[in-house]
Order: C-alpha cells, then structure tokens, then sequence
C-alpha cells in the first residue's frame, strides 16, 4: 500500500485547483488502478462514486496532506493564470515489486514485471 504526501509549494485554493478526496474509497475492492490521463475515468470504473461526498482541501504554501494510495482524489481545475506547483512524495513498501501495470511515474523506466522498485526514481531514505 502507498502513502502520498502532497506538499503545496504556492497557496492553492480550490480555483487554483487544490485536491479534491473522496473519503471511504480506501476501503472499496476490486477497483483497477485510475488512469490518470483520463479525468474521468474513475466515475467510469464506478459512476457510484460521483455522487459521494467529496472533501476538497485549499492550501497554504508548505502545506501538506496525505492520502492512501487507495484514496480516489483529483485534483480540481485551475481556473487562474498562475501556475499551481506542488511536490509529491509517494511512500511505499521497501520489498514492493512492479506490477507491470502502467501507470504515470513508471511507464517511461523500461521496468520489468517483478522488478523491485529501486534506483534515482526509488530513492530510500536511509539509504
């Protein structure tokens, strides 16, 4: 299971397209990971879950939230003319191995199914 930390490095109220969660959906099964390219795509995997109540979050920058990785969230629209710049920290198990599903942040390393998560893009923070 990962654990994400969303840290505003700018004031981001929700015109400026603070995150949005959708609290509860840690705790749903059988759901495929969101495709992220597509804004749409976790109501299309769930239409239930458009309706549900939502917890939007403004923030302050240096401000930060953390989430499940199970946690449906997006992000609204910015809706001004300044840019919304955010770090995020996805914290996860040492021993977690790719899936080989594609997703955002693993999709251009070339990972094999299997392969521990490791190197410059897996940083431990022992290490």
């Amino acid at each position: 299971m990962a654990l994400s930390a969303w840290i505003a490095l700018v004031d981001v109220p929700p015109e400026r397209g603070c995150t949005t969660f959708l609290p509860g959906t840690q705790h749903r099964t059988g759901l495929r990971p969101q495709d992220l390219h597509h804004e749409e795509d976790l109501f299309t995997m769930d239409p239930s879950l458009r309706w549900i109540p939502r917890v939007t979050v403004p923030l302050r920058a240096g401000d930060c939230t953390f989430h499940s990785g199970y946690t449906g969230h997006m992000a609204l629209p910015n809706r001004t003319d300044q840019a919304r710049f955010a770090h995020v920290t996805i914290y996860m198990d040492e021993a977690a191995r790719y899936s080989g599903t594609e997703h955002v942040v693993t999709d251009p390393l070339g990972l094999a199914a299997g392969e521990r998560l490791d190197g410059d893009s897996f940083p431990r923070p022992w290490d």
